[in-house]
């Protein structure tokens, strides 16, 4: 699960995570790049969000995130 600090939509945004369990990743966008900015929307066309996912399809080929 992928959340964002900055998400007007999913209130608190920390609800969207999902319980733990050995396939299951929450990961804020801020907690890897600090500054980010990105809300709600925005998550579908970030890049930073967009190179987390293609990481956890595909993690031997993972690339590390630039912020």
């Amino acid at each position: 699960m992928i959340t964002t600090r900055y998400d007007e939509v999913v209130t608190p945004y920390t609800s969207a995570y999902l319980d733990a369990a050995p396939n299951v990743s929450n990961v804020k966008l801020q907690d890897v790049c600090p500054a980010e900015l990105t809300d709600h929307i925005g998550i579908a066309y970030n890049d930073l969000a967009t190179r987390l996912v293609f990481n956890a399809l595909d993690p031997d080929h993972a690339q590390r995130p630039t912020c």
